[in-house]
Parts: C-alpha cells; structure tokens; sequence
C-alpha cells in the first residue's frame, strides 16, 4: 500500500506510515495464527471407566468433565437400571447415548444443558392406561415485575396451550414435571423454563428486536434506545424466502427515505439506491455500501448471508466515514459464527420469470389503417396520403384467415406463377427495390408478433446457497456458499446473470485480552447480453432493442427459403446472430483484525482489508446476412457493417487500513461514557487495457483478437486516489434519559491541491427520553418518548465529475484528452489527436453538505407500538457551478469555482404495531408496518443566469423536478372553437387540443423569451419524482405457517410522456410506417374523428408535442413487491430424519397493483423515462430451507 503520506497529505507523517505498516504485519500474523488453531477447541471430549455405576453418579462426572448442566427428577434417575461405560475422548452425545441405552429415560441438549425425561408413552388403544396430569400455576412479569397479560404457555412438542389472565398468572396442566414450557409475548425474548421448576414469577426480557435492539452504527453496536441519530436497522431475515437477485432488490419498501429504482428487468441490470433525495443540483446520489466494513458492489452479496442492514440516513451518524459517505450508509453486516455445536443450513429456490405489462402488438390490417391516419393527419387538415395501399390491407386480412385462395393474391399468381404460394403464405414478395434488398417493404402483409417473436413466455431460475457455523467459547466460524442464477426471457440461452460467492470467517478468542478475526470473501459475476447491430455498450443496449420493436409489425420472420432472418426484421441481432457482450468480474476480499484489550473498559482495534477486483469484457459484432430473391446471400438491414471484437481486462485494488481506541464505562449506575478515537486510510488504484480489431477471418469460428484482420487499436486507462482521516466520538448518558454525542473527522483527499486537501467535518447530536422522567404521566402506556436533534457536516467527493458521471480524480492537474481519429489517415494508420486540455484551478476544494435533522422515537402499549419521525434539512455549500465566461480566443474552458448551493427538505414517518392472540388454540401472532416519506430539493445560489432564462440554467428558488405544462381546455370540434385556446404559430384544425388561456393575452404560449419569470400560459403540474413514497408490511404467524408482504406505493408521481408507447404514433409529418407502433393499450383510449368527438385523444398523430396537464401520466400507485407463504413441518417429522428445521415457502415478486392511476397502464418504473426498456418481471417461486 504505497501511502506516500508526505507527498499526499502534507507534513510529517512519517510516525503515522510506521504506525500503518506495523498494522499490516500485525494483521498477517493474526490470520498464520488463526489458522493453525487446533480443532480440539470445538468439542468437549470426556473419558468413562465405570462398572455397574448408578446413572446419578455417571451424571455427576460428566457434569464435571463437560461444563454442562443437568436438570431432571430424582425419582426417575433413580429409578435407572446401572451403567457400565469405557470411553476415552468421547463427545458428550456418545457418552450419553450408551448411558441412556435400554433405559425408560430420553435425554436432550440445549445449548450448555441437558434436560433428562421419562420417554413419551404412545397411546394404546388395547391398554389405555394414562399417566396422571400434572397442574402448574404461575405468574407472567416483565423486567419490571409487572404482570404481562395474554402471554402464551405452551407444552413444547404438544398442542396444549394456555394464556395468561389480566394479572399475569396462568394455570397448565402437563403430563409430567419434566415438560418443558415455552412462554412467548410479542415484544419480549421466548423464554423455556422445566414445568417442575416453575416457583412463582417467570420473568420475560425486553425482545432486541424492539426496544433494546441492538443496532450496528458507525462506530460499533450501541442499543436502539440509546441512538441520537437518524439510524435505522432491517434483520436479515425480512431477505430470506425471496426470489431476489441481489440484497438491493429485498431492501425495496423495507425503510422511509430509502428510495431504490428498479427501471429494468434485464437479469443483468442493477438498481439505483439513493437516501434521502437530492444531493446536489437535481441529482440524487449513492450512499456509500459498506459489507463488513468494506466498500464492496452490493449486488456480490448473497442475500442468504445477510445478518442485519443498517441506514445510516444523517450526517451525524455519518460522520464517521468523513468524505466517502456525505449521503448516507448502508451498512451489511453478514452472519458469523455462534458458540454451539456445528449448525449446517441448506436454501434452495427455484423461480419462474416472466413479462407484465408489456403493449398489446395489434394486427396487421389494424396497423396499417393506423399508418394511413397518421400519415393523412400529418400534413394540414389531414391531407397526407395513405402508406398502406388498400390491396395490401386486404391481403393482410386474407393472411390472417390463411385464405390462400383470396382474391387479393391473384395478382401475385399471375406475376409470380408456381413461387407465388411460398410468398403468399410467408406475407412477402419480390419488388426489385435494391433498397429493399429485393423485396417489399410498405406491401409486405404478414404479421409477426415481435414479442412473441424473441421473447419466451416464462423462463427458469434458480439459487442455492449452503452455510454452517458453529463454534466455542474460545473459538467461533461461519462458512457459506451461494449459486444464483437468474435468466433472462430472450429466446435461447444468450442472456443470463449469474453470481457465484464464497464467504469463511472465523473468530478467536486467544486470550482473555486479545481476539482475532479474519474474513474471505469471494464473488464471481457473469452475465452475457446480445449485441444489437452492434451498438451495445457495458451491456446489451435495451433501450435500442425495444425501440425496433415497435415497427414492422408486418415482416416475416424470415425469407420464404426459411434460411435467414427477413432483410429489415431485427430478430437478427437481437437473437444473438449479431454477436454478444460477455462481463466477467471476479472480486477477492481479504480482510483481518484483532481487538486488544489492555485493561477494563479499554480496547484497541486494528483492521486491514484489501480487495482485489478482475474484470473481462468482451464484445464481438458479427455481421448478419439475408438473402436476396434469387437466394444470393447479402448484409441485413438490421445488422453491423463490419464484423469486429472488442476487449479489455481490468483490474481494481482497494485496500483500507483503520486503527481506533475507545473507552467505555459505566460510573455510579448512571453514568455511562464512550470515547473512540481513530485514524483510516484507503487507497484504490484501477489499470486497464483495450483492444480492438474489424474484419474477423471466421465470425462463427473463432472469436479473438488474432483471428481479425483490420484496424487494430489499443488503449489503456488508469487511475488512483487516496484517502487519510483521523477521527473521534463521544457519547455519554445520564440514567439512559439524556444523551449527548459529539463527532469529528478531518480528512484529506489526493483529488484535491495540498492547499485545499483537508477538511475538519463535526457533528453533534443529542437525544432525551422523557418517559423516563418521574412527571410522565403515561408511564403505563408510553415507555419511551425520545425527541432527537442532530447537526453535522461533512465533504462531498462524488460532485466532481466530468460529464456528470465519470469521477474526476485528479481536480487540480490539466489532463489532456487524447483520442484516435479513425476519419483521418497519417502514414497510413489513424491518427492520434490530443486535445487542449480544460484550465484548473488550485483552489477547488470540497463540496459541503450540512444536515440538521430532527427525530422523535416512541415505543407505547408493552412494546406493541413503535413509532419514529423525522424532519431533515440538507445544504449543500461550495458545490461546482458555472464561472463567468472568458473571450473565445482562450481557445478553452474556464476553471470552474465552488460557487453553488442546493438544499433538499424532507421527512420520514414509520409506524409498526406488532401483537398476538389465541386463534384455535394456538398463539397468531401478527404484526403491521408503514412507512412513508416525502423530500424537495431547490436552489438557493446559482452564479449564472443574471437574465433569469428557463433553459439550461438554475435559478435561485427554482425546485427540482418541477412539471410546467399547458392546461387542456378540450378538443376542438369545429372551426369556431379554432379562434381561442391554440398553440401560437402552428396550424390548427378540429380534433386539435385545446389550451387555457392562463394569462389571457388571447395567445397560447410559453411566456417572454423563455425567461423564469414570464412562463405564459405554462402552469405547475406536480414533480416528476416520487413524492409521497409509502409501504406497509403486513406478517401473520400462527400454527408453524407464516405469511409475510410487502406494499410498496407512490402518492404523488406525474410525468409526461410523449413517446409512441403512450400516443400511439410519434410520427409527425414524417414517414409513419417507422413511428406508428399503434399499440392497443393506446388505441383502446380512443383518438378524435368526426364520428368519435368524445375521444380521450385528440386526433392521431397529433397534440404529443407539448406538455399538457390532462396528458401527463399520474404515475401514483400500490404495488404487490411481494407476498410470501413458509411452513415449518412439524418438529415431530423433522426430527425422525435428523434434522433441526424444515421450511418450505413460495413466493411472488412483483406480483401486480392494487391501483395504478396511469391511464396507459405500463409498469411506472418504464414510464418514467419514456418506455424503451427491459419491463420489470414478475416472479414465482418454491422454496426449501433445511437446517441439520
């Protein structure tokens, strides 16, 4: 790790860089240590010579061999026939079987404890003697002693049950004293008690699910109840049963102010994760993901190994992490190991996929009549001529009803003779338009269904995933392996997404003062996608795939020899006959630590990670080819022009080093106290290398570089930046009521000049927890009311970047861009062209978001009742903005500036009521959760636009994502509705929208020269986000079945959307046999004619040029994310074929809406953005979970 720290961060740091390497070291020996620790550690071994010894005396010595307690009745023990045993270095489960062998007695292990029972007696019905029933009686109390009404007493592995009274107490009758009781109560932890032990009180704990659950922050894991910030935690579980891809696609609707997009359902696209909205000038962008502590994709975890997820969502929570998290955190903490015996668990799912909300592709004859309108209505007053002649619209019709003989067809017979059959049936003929690769185009009369054409109806995944974990006191270990594979419905065995991962991580305790840890990771991703003509980038280009699939509606397939693909049909590439695009990446993460605990209350944490990432991309275009009338094969339409391969390898190093103290104490049972300090530091490096050549020798033979003849380029691309920070924490409470932390981090960044390189970002949060107060009057209602107030800074790293998305990494040097230029030839090669470098300046420094957030956490009614609020506001100072302009002889850019601020305001609400009751018998259990939240975001300084203009340019006030439109007035039904209410400088004519006059100057438009302050007719028309997100999450249990969703719904959400998926045709005055995909979605709306003057639309081929408000599409919703269905089989049957747990599940993912407010009722995700793409899928599952 090349820190370098004089040179990057100023000073003498040379103490610091000592201090880092001995961490290294320190860290490599840890994991030789942990390797060799002998495996004797994870079982307890016992030797027995005994002849003819009671069963009580064999008890008391391996009580005192293994550490374990016993609990039975005297009588019975006694009552056992003598025991004769010669063992040496048995396990406690041998030792006990040959004891209990021929005995009347059964035993069982539970964690440190034996439990000794008579046998179960099976009821016979020739001799049904029954033992007498044993009556016990208690009291249910909380930690406090207050009685626990409702409480649940059942008689582990039988059906009897009882509850307890208003007062807590309870009366059960057993078959024996040795019956285990299981007590449960929602909120509080399940306790099991010996029926025979039951003397008075049963005294439940507080659930860590609830208000003492135990949240991992930034700087280690402090209870729920004592958080001053705005952090929220997910158990892993609410992932387990899904048919999920990657832990993003779980986490969608599981928390207020987590807002993820899935806009696509290809197997290989990932989600965007945003926290809290807007983070600079209208862009929302990523929190920073951390798994274990390492910046890792989050798509590389197996969701099955996810143990809790923690949002980080203010920046005193943040602060932490200084620069690299200026807008939030995920934390993913994955499952370790767990003092016990060896735990192996085995989750398999298999899921089928398959396409919603797709368009309705319409016929052919129907089509065509919908080109020739739109053609007609695509010059003045509906003057344009047909496109479809009238012959190939009844030949359209007659090829549907394969009526061979039709009249329409007998021109081809007598033009055609014998061949005129195979073009008939195959809906094409010859034209002799060289265009046209000799055939017809406008005339062609079949009709193929383009979706049904590449895509199948449903298609087949699956995952796997295989873990255990087990350990001592001394020693810990968790194991897993995970396969998933996810396919997309392309047809054929050309698009795929499919993640292979390993995870070890072991855990030693090697003094009482000193543990270590290691963890390795492994991650290997591959997907492969098709090359369309050979425009595709990192990944298949959907967006272009969709789009030619709205044309051509009446093409065949292939030419009437069958041989190849139609000469303008895109099944060609898009079915893989164009070449693919193949993304390997396989990722290693390494990462070890110790914790030092010099004395009480006092520890030392070292950690040192790296990751080693490796990626291979490859893209080979082929061209395809159709074939002529007279069978001479020649390039298709629809193809590339050359044949050509693409790739380049690349490898990513990331390694993190951090070293902290940190005080924790307890004074006087009251105070309590901790302090951490810290220094981290990271660096991450990239290398890369292209290749490039055209003209492959054999495309269907061999696919490499060396089989290419032409045009060969080569280039590389590198980068490297590294962070150093020092950091520190201080909490302290009084009696768990009033709460104080103070935060800090300076940081420097290699991004920026050494004069501006640091910043110091603080925080400071503080919480009260009035229910804790002698004056609270609702102390039996309300246990905990606990306002928050936090306010922090940090820096932004993320704002910098050169076209909006690619990271700048070097701030203040000048980079030459240079290029090769394949228009220009110089000694017969290409040339090589640098471009003149963008002026820099030294003082660009860090953008700033400030965060004030305020919370109030309220727990009510035993637990029952959670509810969390919070308001936050954040600026964001000193972010890139526009600079004066220089004279245009500077030949180049100006230096930009630090000269623009934003804010984004917003609030969260969660609400969670969870409770149980007596349903047949048997405890339901049920809870119900909402969650909602809402943000805007605006500017507040902007340098630029001193004239106030709309385009291009921000406004101070102005807000993000604001909709202007026109206001509809209504249709036009004759000439005289023509004289108000139309677009200035248009034509106009009946079927034409009409417009409200806002402003009433008697013309429609949108205001002075486009200026802020003058929009003319344009009036708001909500925001083009979601706004009012909300889910609720309802879960039932009873009776070993669980059922479990999650809602997901948008309130308020408006966009326009003028492309042909919504209006039908975008054809304008141009040819509409490209642009009229006339899909019934649209068409079913209706659109204006003299005989249908109440249409929705106005006339076809029209009113899509402006925004309006009738127009807009009201993407509010309620969406079914998913609905889950798990049964645990009866213990009983479990346990006959040695087992520990069974469950089984199905599932569904996106299984529809409960109401979509859309008018074309596309999926809202593709909607947003115009519709060409990949539509998200819907899934079904079946699922086994087995535990041994």
């Amino acid at each position: 790790m090349n820190l370098n720290l004089h040179n990057r961060y100023g000073g003498n740091c040379h103490a610091l860089y000592k201090i880092l390497l001995v961490m290294k070291m320190i860290t490599f020996l840890l994991i030789i240590t942990i390797m060799q620790v002998s495996a004797s550690t994870f079982a307890q071994k016992i030797t027995l010579n005994r002849t003819n010894a009671s069963l009580s005396s064999i008890i008391d010595e391996i009580r005192n061999q293994s550490n374990y307690d016993f609990f039975y009745n005297k009588k019975i023990v006694k009552q056992a026939k003598l025991v004769s045993i010669n063992v040496k270095d048995a396990s406690l489960d041998e030792v006990l079987k040959i004891c209990f062998k021929d005995q009347a007695l059964a035993f069982e292990i539970t964690d440190k404890t034996v439990l000794i029972k008579g046998k179960e007696i099976k009821f016979n019905f020739f001799n049904p003697i029954q033992l007498p029933a044993e009556k016990i009686t208690g009291k249910v109390v909380d930690e406090n002693g207050n009685p626990i009404p409702g409480a649940s007493i059942t008689e582990k592995g039988s059906k009897n049950v009882t509850q307890t009274n208003g007062n807590g107490n309870f009366i059960i009758e057993v078959k024996d004293k040795a019956a285990v009781l299981v007590i449960s109560f929602i909120g509080y932890q399940t306790k099991e008690v010996v029926a025979g032990a039951v003397n008075g009180s049963i005294s439940l704990s507080p659930s860590q699910e609830v208000l003492n659950d135990v949240v991992v922050t930034a700087y280690g894991k402090v209870k729920k109840s004592s958080l001053t910030d705005a952090v929220q935690t997910i158990d892993g579980k609410a992932l387990e049963n899904r048919p999920i891809r990657t832990v993003t696609d779980g986490l969608i609707g599981l928390a207020p102010g987590l807002n993820i997009r899935m806009p696509s359902g290809a197997p290989e696209a990932n989600p965007s994760i945003n926290i809290r909205g807007f983070t600079s000038i209208n862009s929302t962008g990523a929190p920073l993901i951390l798994i274990d502590g390492v910046e890792r994709p989050i798509q590389d975890v197996n969701p099955n190994d996810v143990e809790s997820v923690s949002f980080l969502k203010d920046g005193a929570s943040t602060v932490i992490y200084g620069s690299r998290a200026p807008y939030g955190v995920l934390l993913i903490t994955t499952k370790s190991g767990k003092e016990g015996k060896v735990s192996v668990n085995y989750t398999t799912n298999s899921k089928i996929g398959q396409m919603v909300l797709a368009p309705t592709q319409p016929n052919s004859p129907d089509w065509a009549r919908y080109i020739n309108i739109a053609q007609r209505n695509g010059q003045p007053n509906g003057t344009g001529t047909d496109g479809v002649d009238a012959v190939t619209i009844a030949r359209m019709e007659a090829w549907l009803r394969q009526d061979w003989n039709d009249p329409s067809f007998n021109a081809l017979r007598t033009q055609f003779g014998d061949k005129a059959q195979q073009y008939i049936e195959n809906g094409q003929f010859p034209s002799g338009d060289a265009g046209f690769k000799g055939w017809t185009r406008e005339q062609s009369f079949a009709t193929t269904k383009l979706y049904d054409t590449y895509f199948n109806n449903h298609d087949f995944s699956q995952q796997h995933n295989l873990n255990f974990s087990g350990g001592t006191d001394r020693v810990n270990y968790f194991s897993s392996f995970g396969y998933n594979n996810t396919k997309g419905l392309l047809k054929g065995d050309l698009n795929f997404n499919t993640r292979y991962s390993f995870q070890t991580k072991l855990k030693y305790k090697a003094a009482d003062w000193l543990d270590l840890r290691t963890d390795i990771n492994y991650a290997r991703q591959a997907n492969q996608g098709p090359n369309y003509t050979g425009n595709g980038g990192d990944i298949a280009n959907y967006d272009a795939i969709f789009s030619s699939m709205m044309q051509y509606f009446a093409t065949p397939l292939r030419v009437p020899s069958g041989n190849a693909y139609s000469w303008i049909l895109g099944a060609a590439s898009i079915l893989g006959d164009g070449g693919l695009i193949n993304n390997t990446r396989n990722d290693i993460v390494l990462s070890g630590g110790a914790t030092v605990k010099p004395f009480k209350h006092f520890e030392i944490n070292a950690d040192y990670s790296r990751r080693q990432s490796f990626t291979e991309y490859s893209k080979v275009t082929k061209v395809v080819y159709t074939e002529l009338p007279d069978g001479t094969k020649i390039q298709n339409n629809r193809s590339a022009n050359l044949s050509s391969i693409s790739k380049t390898n690349g490898v990513l190093g990331y390694q993190m080093a951090k070293l902290s103290a940190q005080y924790s104490n307890s004074f006087a049972q009251k105070h309590n106290f901790l302090a951490q300090f810290g220094v981290q530091t990271e660096e991450t490096g990239f290398k890369s290398l292209s290749g490039s050549k055209t003209d492959l020798f054999a495309q269907d033979v061999s696919e490499s570089l060396s089989t290419a003849a032409n045009n060969p380029t080569a280039s590389d691309s590198m980068y490297q930046w590294s962070t150093l920070g020092f950091y520190g924490v201080i909490t302290y409470d009084y009696l768990e009521k009033y709460f104080v932390k103070l935060a800090g981090r300076s940081d420097a960044s290699s991004r920026f000049a050494s004069k501006s390189r640091w910043g110091y970002f603080p925080s400071l949060s503080g919480a009260w927890n009035a229910a804790k107060e002698n004056f609270w009057p609702l102390k039996n209602i309300i246990s905990e009311f606990k306002p928050r107030v936090s306010w922090s800074t940090s820096g932004d790293l993320n704002a910098f970047k050169k076209d909006g998305v690619t990271p700048e990494y070097y701030t203040y040097l000048p980079t030459v861009p240079t290029t090769v230029n394949k228009n220009l030839l110089l000694g017969g090669t290409y040339a090589n062209v640098a471009s003149t470098p963008d002026l820099v300046t030294s003082e660009l420094t860090w953008a700033k978001p400030t965060v004030l957030n305020i919370g109030v956490d309220i727990t009510a009614l035993k637990n029952r009742l959670n509810v969390t609020y919070e308001w936050y506001q954040r600026t964001v100072i000193d972010q890139i903005g526009p600079v004066d302009p220089l004279p245009q002889v500077l030949g180049t850019d100006a230096p930009r500036k630090n000269n623009a601020v934003s804010e984004t305001r917003g609030w969260e609400l969660s609400v969670g009521w969870n409770d149980q009751f007596q349903a047949a018998g048997k405890p339901l259990n049920y809870s119900l959760k909402f969650n909602m939240s809402d943000y805007i975001g605006y500017v507040t300084e902007y340098n630029a636009n001193k004239t106030g203009i709309v385009s291009g340019v921000w406004t101070p006030g102005e807000q993000f994502g604001q909709n202007y439109v026109y206001g509809v007035k209504g249709i036009a039904q004759n000439a005289g509705d023509l004289r108000t209410g139309t677009l200035s400088g248009t034509y106009n004519y009946p079927g034409y929208i009409m417009y409200n006059d806002v402003n009433g100057d008697g013309y429609i438009n949108s205001g002075n020269g486009g200026f802020w302050y003058s929009r003319g007719d344009v009036i708001k028309d909500g925001f083009n986000y979601p706004r009012k997100s909300y889910s609720i999450l309802p879960t039932v249990s009873w009776n070993n079945f669980t059922v479990s969703a999650v809602l997901e719904g948008v309130m308020q959400w408006r966009v326009y959307n003028d492309t042909e998926w919504v209006w039908g045709t975008k054809a304008g005055a141009d040819l509409a046999y490209f642009y009229t995909p006339a899909f019934k979605e649209s068409t079913d709306l209706g659109y204006w004619s003299p005989g249908n003057t109440d249409a929705f639309f106005p006339a076809f081929n029209t009113g899509r040029g402006s925004a309006t408000d009738k127009y807009s599409l009201n993407l509010a919703n309620l969406r079914v994310r998913n609905v889950t269905l798990a049964y645990d089989l009866p213990q009983k049957w479990v346990n006959k074929v040695k087992l520990k747990k069974v469950n089984v599940y199905f599932s569904g993912e996106n299984l529809g809406f409960i109401y979509n407010k859309s008018f074309i009722k596309y999926d809202p995700e593709l909607l947003r953005n115009g519709v060409n793409g990949y539509p998200p899928l819907r899934y079904y599952s079946m699922g086994l979970n087995i535990n041994l």
